[in-house]
């Protein structure tokens, strides 16, 4: 199977979310108005529920509760608010992955921890001057291709890890040599087939395309310290001098990581308990 005849397997991989779609299209017009947003919003419940909860969570810090859209659009701002939806719907293209597969909370809560530490990260790290939502992004998203394995080809998913495990190499090097492929490849295709912000596929593809480095070396490298910290896997001090970085910013990255974490998850799973590692 090809690459892209696994991303056309299942029709709702396929199609772009259209939430964010119309979002897009009213943010890339000059006569749009926030009344407009607010309507797209307003559509869907539940995404306005988690909008109010983001604005009111330790990740905004307000010192008064937010309890209108309005209030909540202008706090958060049209950029953060697309990364936001973006999140959300990607979320809930995979929220029937079946358990015996990967736990799907498990997998979310490990991404939502490297996007915080890159968010994070993204105030510090010398190169870097773009908002920290796109880091947050970057850093939940950078998986997302494991997740279309899970769904579409668990049985050979299940023999890339045991080869993994077994020869003590990455799983990109197994993946590719089972099915032509990696997912970091296969994340930036999808990222690509949704029209998804481009910083979003190239930091992605980065993993495993040396070309891409010339323009996106930085973002991978960032993205990359982001993922070892959120497992605890610190980087050696030549590497963080290499980055401009100390001690006292990978120290000040995880304290702010940690702090937000919970109320962050929950605005993507509300209903699921949150084991901090």
């Amino acid at each position: 199977m090809t690459l892209e005849e696994l991303l056309h397997k299942d029709i709702n991989l396929a199609s772009p979310p259209q939430m964010y779609m119309r979002l897009k299209e009213t943010l890339n017009d000059p006569g749009s108005s926030l009344r407009d947003i607010e309507i797209i919003i307003e559509s869907d419940p539940a995404f306005a529920v988690r909008l109010l909860r983001l604005a009111n969570s330790a990740y905004f810090g307000q010192p008064k509760q937010v309890v209108s859209l309005r209030h909540a659009l202008s706090l958060i701002g049209m950029e953060s608010l697309e990364h936001l939806v973006i999140g959300t719907v990607v979320v809930e293209k995979f929220n029937g992955l079946n358990e015996d597969v990967a736990d799907i909370y498990d997998f979310w809560a490990d991404s939502v921890r490297c996007a915080l530490i890159a968010q994070a990260l993204s105030e510090v790290w010398p190169t870097e001057q773009k908002n920290r939502a796109t880091w947050f992004l970057c850093g939940l998203l950078h998986d997302i291709g494991r997740l279309v394995f899970y769904q579409a080809i668990p049985e050979q998913v299940n023999l890339v890890k045991k080869l993994s495990q077994s020869q003590w190499q990455m799983e990109a090097h197994f993946e590719r040599a089972v099915l032509g492929f990696d997912h970091y490849q296969l994340g930036a295709d999808l990222c690509r087939l949704w029209q998804l912000p481009d910083i979003l596929a190239n930091s992605i593809a980065a993993h495993s395309q040396i070309e891409l480095w010339t323009d996106f070396r930085s973002s991978f490298e960032m993205i990359n310290v982001a993922f070892r910290l959120s497992r605890m896997d610190f980087p050696e001090p030549e590497t963080l001098l290499e980055y401009g970085l100390d001690d006292a910013d990978i120290g000040q990255a995880l304290d702010q990581a940690h702090v937000r974490f919970e109320q962050v998850f929950k605005v993507f799973f509300p209903t699921k308990p949150v084991t901090k590692n």
